[in-house]
């Protein structure tokens, strides 16, 4: 599975228009948050050995790119979320640090 960092807008439309992926997994986190740097490279190692060519990983710093975090009310942490481009649905959001929570809720 590709992983990215999700810079703006631009991008998140590029890619949910490219036709390529069904899904995008998106982390929403931040440089500063010690649970967010504890968890994301455990997670970018997963993504990095999943075989799924049917989604995409999507990394959002809200410091960076706060407009989804601000769209999808994500008051907390580190957060996921997955967004199935064919229906335009988000999921219920995962807040937590918990990597096989995260696992689990990916079904990674």
């Amino acid at each position: 599975m590709k992983y990215i960092s999700l810079e703006d807008n631009r991008m998140f439309e590029n890619i949910k228009n490219s036709g390529q992926y069904g899904q995008m997994y998106i982390q929403f986190s931040a440089n500063w948050c010690g649970p967010c740097k504890m968890i994301t490279p455990k997670i970018k190692e997963l993504v990095n050995t999943t075989q799924n060519d049917k989604a995409i990983y999507c990394y959002c710093d809200v410091d960076e790119y706060d407009e989804l975090a601000s769209q999808l009310n994500i008051t907390s942490i580190p957060t996921f979320v997955i967004y199935n481009i064919a229906t335009g649905q988000f999921s219920d959001k995962l807040t937590s640090s918990n990597y096989e929570d995260i696992k689990n809720y990916f079904s990674l």
